[in-house]
């Protein structure tokens, strides 16, 4: 094979794999969107409980990320680096940080409108 063959063969399973990949992020897939209540609440139970735990602090981190979003609202550096600084940490401490970075999302969200529709 020559070298442009090579290259379009590599490109060709490299693209496959990425296709592969996003479709696992798509509603239906491993690590897709859950839509169906009962479904989500089952795989959470499977989980062993420190790890359901860091699930439903994440899943809180995720709702109020797009709740800025929609918004149009940034999220604070430090929390930022809060979240990014987590991966390094052991399950049960990952979860104390993500409950932590969630109560300081909530802070913010109250200081920069009373009225958002959002209860403490």
């Amino acid at each position: 094979m020559s070298s442009n063959e090579d290259e379009t063969k590599a490109q060709i399973e490299i693209c496959s794999l990425m296709d592969a990949i996003r479709r696992q992020f798509q509603p239906g897939g491993k690590w897709g969107q859950v839509d169906d209540l009962a479904e989500y609440e089952g795989q959470m139970n499977a989980l062993p409980a420190d790890e359901r735990n860091l699930s439903r602090e994440v899943t809180i981190y995720a709702n109020i990320c797009r709740f800025f979003s929609e918004r149009g609202w940034i999220i604070p550096y430090h929390i930022r680096r809060a979240v990014r600084e987590a991966a390094t940490l052991d399950t049960a401490e990952r979860t104390t940080r993500f409950r932590e970075v969630n109560e300081a999302l909530m802070e913010n969200i109250h200081d920069a409108s009373p009225d958002t529709g959002v209860r403490m």
